[in-house]
């Protein structure tokens, strides 16, 4: 159904720009607006593409994911599909493999989400990812 690659440099502005689509409004949401020079700053700073792995269906970008699998835990600290690709099970199969992975080797898995993000919400809920913190702007989640 999907494939991941490693992210390379030239994913830089399909990555950013996919960013920028999906949480525009919820930065201006949640920090009250977008500030293009900001984010691409941000964004910038935090770009490695060893870290990021893109999300393939068909062939297509179709999305990324951040996830570090370390030894006492795996952390997913982001995931993003185009608007095409949401709802339609992509991200929930990503989900379970990074799940069953988990479970083999009995290691935990924490996440963040922007509290106004509660689609995002309602799916780690549905996977039986529970509450275990909040800050001022997110909500921490973990499966064990």
């Amino acid at each position: 159904m999907y494939e991941l690659r490693t992210a390379a440099e030239n994913d830089y502005e399909a990555i950013y720009s996919l960013n920028k689509t999906n949480m525009k409004a919820m930065v201006a949401q949640t920090w009250g607006e977008w500030n293009e020079e900001f984010q691409k700053d941000f964004f910038d700073k935090k770009f490695t593409p060893e870290r990021y792995r893109i999300i393939e269906v068909d062939k297509f970008f179709a999305g990324f994911i951040v996830f570090l699998e370390e030894k006492e835990r795996v952390y997913i600290e982001e995931i993003q599909l185009a608007p095409q690709f949401q709802g339609k099970g992509v991200g929930t199969q990503i989900l379970h493999d990074i799940i069953t992975g988990a479970e083999k080797n009995k290691t935990p898995i924490d996440l963040q989400v922007l509290k106004i993000n509660t689609r995002a919400i309602a799916l780690y809920n549905r996977l039986n990812f529970i509450l275990v913190g909040e800050t001022d702007t997110h909500v921490l989640m973990r499966l064990v």
